[in-house]
């Protein structure tokens, strides 16, 4: 119960706390956001490149055929790592909440019945 009044001035390392608890989740989530994001941006570069590959003409089919494939794994590595990321964050943030909830009812029901008449909503 003391605990919790100690982050009373500081919400950041009261916010950090939860953070911290479920860290390996918070980082696999992270992690996979920036993967996603890498292969949406790399996505930008395979389009490029089968353009390219288009304008060389019929004689380079081999290359339209690897910039196809390109694309097509960048844009699947990125539906599918946001797929993962939102698949752990939506247990993730549901364990946070409950977390804080209890920590925060175990925090209130500590204080005294004046406390809340004193304080009225």
């Amino acid at each position: 119960m003391d605990q919790l009044s100690g982050y009373a001035h500081r919400p950041f390392h009261f916010v950090l706390r939860y953070l911290r608890q479920r860290r390996l989740s918070h980082l696999v989530i992270l992690t996979t956001v920036v993967a996603a994001v890498a292969c949406s941006v790399g996505t930008q570069y395979g389009v490029k490149y089968l353009v390219d590959s288009l304008s060389v003409g019929p004689s380079h089919a081999d290359n339209v055929w690897l910039a196809f494939v390109i694309l097509m794994s960048l844009i699947a590595a990125d539906n599918f790592l946001w797929r993962i990321a939102s698949w752990i964050a939506s247990f993730t943030f549901v364990r946070v909440t409950g977390d804080l909830r209890r920590d925060m009812f175990r925090h209130l029901t500590g204080h005294a019945p004046s406390y809340f008449s004193e304080r009225m909503p």
